[in-house]
């Protein structure tokens, strides 16, 4: 392999550009864990329109199983449940900031400069 974001085509031997510098699976991974934050932290944060017989919970509804087995679910006042959903929070909105750095080409000088 080459530097990153640049890879070796295996016929050619001619080194190319990936498309933003980020292999599939990293972006993949950023996507899903996104997505799974969000919904986890929002859980937690909207509670108790998430619990059982709130408003809101037909879009949480496996949690109704979870939250008997890992009781920091249960208990709307836990301030680590609510400061780690928090912390989920700004983790996605980095993973966003950095798929959106490589969508547009920006990743590796800003994040350089950022460092």
């Amino acid at each position: 392999m080459a530097r990153s974001g640049a890879r070796r085509n295996p016929i050619s031997g001619k080194r190319q550009e990936t498309s933003n510098g980020l292999p599939g699976w990293i972006v993949a991974w950023l996507i899903i864990t996104a997505i799974i934050q969000t919904w986890d932290a929002s859980y937690i944060l909207l509670r108790p329109h998430t619990s059982p017989g709130g408003k809101l919970n037909a879009f949480w509804r496996p949690y109704n199983l979870y939250r008997d087995i890992d009781l920091r679910y249960k208990d709307t006042e836990d301030s680590f449940g609510i400061a780690q959903s928090c912390l989920n929070l700004v983790e996605v909105l980095l993973a966003l900031i950095v798929l959106y750095l490589a969508a547009t080409k920006l990743l590796p000088s800003t994040l350089l400069n950022i460092i």
